[in-house]
């Protein structure tokens, strides 16, 4: 169970291109494994909620448990995974090395880098490319890459109905849903809970 209580402020999060930023609202709220739909606008507070459970942006005066056990920001940083090809990786580190990392991070003898790429159906293409260089299969990259270092919060951007019908469904939906199967926490904010109804765990809304 993660329990976090927030203050409210301004928080950033570094994305290609520069950085993303959204407001914090105070409050206190409980996420246990499974999905959890974030519904509210863009400015309500659950960009922000995301972005922090992501470990990119500190903790800044709000307080994450994982389990009872108190996070420091560098804790809450290897254990939270946020979501996207636009994700700030600098350099030119490969997807390939990027999960090789991870798994000596990891330690978890039951992980290979073939059976990740396989899981993830990660292309010879995509593993060999920087994260800033992949298109849609940047979503399962990012994603293998968590995995990988075995992390246990995963979080996404803020979603639209729009974006998730044209094309989030097919590329992201898969891996929601295999990330909460296998016992993980995914911070989904969006502007409506209404086209997340068959993975949804929890409704929350701001």
């Amino acid at each position: 169970m993660i329990d976090i209580t927030t203050v409210e402020r301004g928080v950033s999060a570094k994305f290609r291109g520069g950085r993303v930023t959204a407001p914090l609202c105070a409050g206190s709220h409980s996420f246990g494994a499974g999905a959890h739909i974030l519904v509210g606008k863009k400015d309500s507070g659950n960009v922000g909620l995301s972005f922090v459970l992501s470990g990119k942006c500190g903790l800044a005066g709000c307080t994450v448990t994982l389990d009872g056990k108190k996070l420091s920001a560098g804790e809450l940083a290897d254990t939270g995974c946020c979501i996207g090809h636009w994700l700030g990786y600098s350099g030119s580190t490969p997807v390939k090395r990027l999960i090789e990392r991870g798994l000596r991070k990891n330690r978890n003898v039951g992980l290979t880098f073939d059976g990740i790429a396989e899981k993830f159906m990660l292309t010879p293409e995509c593993v060999t490319r920087r994260m800033s260089y992949q298109g849609n299969e940047g979503y399962r990259a990012a994603i293998a890459v968590g995995y990988a270092a075995g992390k246990r919060i995963y979080c996404t951007q803020y979603i639209t109905a729009d974006r998730w019908m044209n094309y989030l469904d097919i590329v992201l939906k898969p891996y929601l849903e295999m990330l909460r199967e296998e016992g993980m926490t995914v911070i989904i904010p969006a502007d409506s809970a209404e086209y997340f109804s068959d993975i949804a765990d929890n409704i929350h809304y701001f």
